[in-house]
């Protein structure tokens, strides 16, 4: 149950759950489920920012490993947890780069000694995390496309590794100035973690696309996508890594500076107003310049002039479905996933009113050209 309300990004019941895990342990004698619930406490604590209080359960957690068999596959996995998680402490609390990264190199040897494919996708794409901080945009692209590949290849159950790993690529592809390769990256990251509901993956990924709307000299699209970025931290209580800050605060001051303070604080009003369904559809207009946020009047389309309100890339999925081509064939033109294109087709057809792809390219025939 902690596992489940933690991934659904629920800490105020995922905490109190691991904290009745962990004295049942202590009052049965369980060594083994005694340091997985001081590892999952030490996972909540660091999401938290409550650093101090990770360091503490992850040293009990360390001293209670020690008591157990280290050749046994259970303790392998739970020493992988805590390297992981010193790790992440080292690099994005202490600024400890070269040592964050080695911890996490020592986890994925110790995931792929356990045969674990999803725990080795899961570290690939820390590393290639680690390696964006560096500035090393290099081995971050080759690392993020190790794990996705990782991932694709176990399936349904690797989905939750995809969109931090794009996330990744993209912000490798910003640092080396590929805005239409980080922008694809993000894009399929937002869509994938709204469907997974990966509320920190969705925080993350509004994150990376204010730093590419700065770098677009796109200022106000900036503020107001941090500002939503902000409100869902807010709200699910898991706080900005200092190394994350540190990776867009560049982008953000110029936009800040490019704007001015009085419209930019504006604008980051309008973005916390916003709730992340509005913030998503606005992240992935790309050259939308909506008003700000105000309550919607709903008005009934008329007959012959439907309402249609396509996001970019939804308009570039919707003329490939009415050139009859399939998902894989749009999803490797356009470099998604088919199951990111899969949620382009139904968005279109909820938004066209439609119920079948050959009606898509009817409605192009009589409402508008097909390019």
């Amino acid at each position: 149950m902690g596992w489940l309300t933690e991934f659904q990004g629920d800490f105020e019941r995922a905490e109190p759950t691991y904290e009745e895990m962990l004295k049942l342990s202590r009052e049965l004698g369980d060594k083994g489920n005694t340091a997985t619930a001081l590892n999952s406490l030490a996972v909540m604590a660091a999401a938290r920012g409550n650093n101090e209080r990770a360091r503490v359960l992850l040293e009990e957690n360390m001293a209670v490993l020690r008591e157990l068999d280290e050749r046994n596959t259970s303790t392998m996995l739970k020493k992988y947890h805590v390297l992981y998680l010193i790790g992440h402490l080292a690099l994005l609390v202490e600024g400890d780069y070269a040592r964050g990264t080695a911890l996490w190199e020592e986890s994925l040897e110790l995931a792929r000694d356990l045969g674990n494919d999803l725990l080795a996708g899961m570290t690939l794409g820390s590393l290639a995390y680690a390696a964006v901080l560096r500035g090393d945009y290099e081995r971050a692209t080759a690392l993020s496309e190790e794990a996705l590949a990782v991932a694709y290849e176990l399936g349904s159950a690797g989905a939750g590794i995809i969109p931090e790993a794009l996330v990744n690529r993209g912000l490798a592809a910003l640092g080396q100035g590929d805005y239409n390769r980080a922008m694809a990256s993000f894009e399929e990251a937002l869509v994938m973690s709204q469907n997974l509901g990966l509320k920190a993956t969705v925080s993350n990924a509004l994150e990376a696309m204010a730093s590419l709307a700065a770098a677009l000299g796109e200022a106000t699209r900036a503020a107001r996508l941090w500002g939503v970025a902000e409100a869902s931290r807010v709200v699910t209580g898991i706080a900005l890594p200092s190394g994350d800050w540190a990776l867009h605060e560049p982008y953000l001051a110029a936009a800040r500076s490019g704007l001015g303070e009085a419209e930019w604080e504006e604008a980051l009003g309008e973005g916390r107003a916003m709730s992340l369904e509005e913030a998503a559809e606005y992240a992935l207009a790309i050259e939308a310049n909506p008003a700000p946020h105000t309550t919607p009047v709903a008005e009934e389309p008329s007959a012959d002039q439907p309402t249609v309100a396509l996001t970019a890339r939804e308009k570039e999925v919707a003329v490939l479905v009415a050139k009859e081509m399939t998902n894989r064939q749009i999803a490797s033109k356009l470099t998604l996933s088919e199951h990111t294109v899969a949620t382009h087709v139904r968005n279109v057809l909820k938004k066209l009113r439609l119920h079948s792809r050959n009606q898509v390219a009817t409605w192009f025939t009589e409402h508008q050209p097909l390019p």
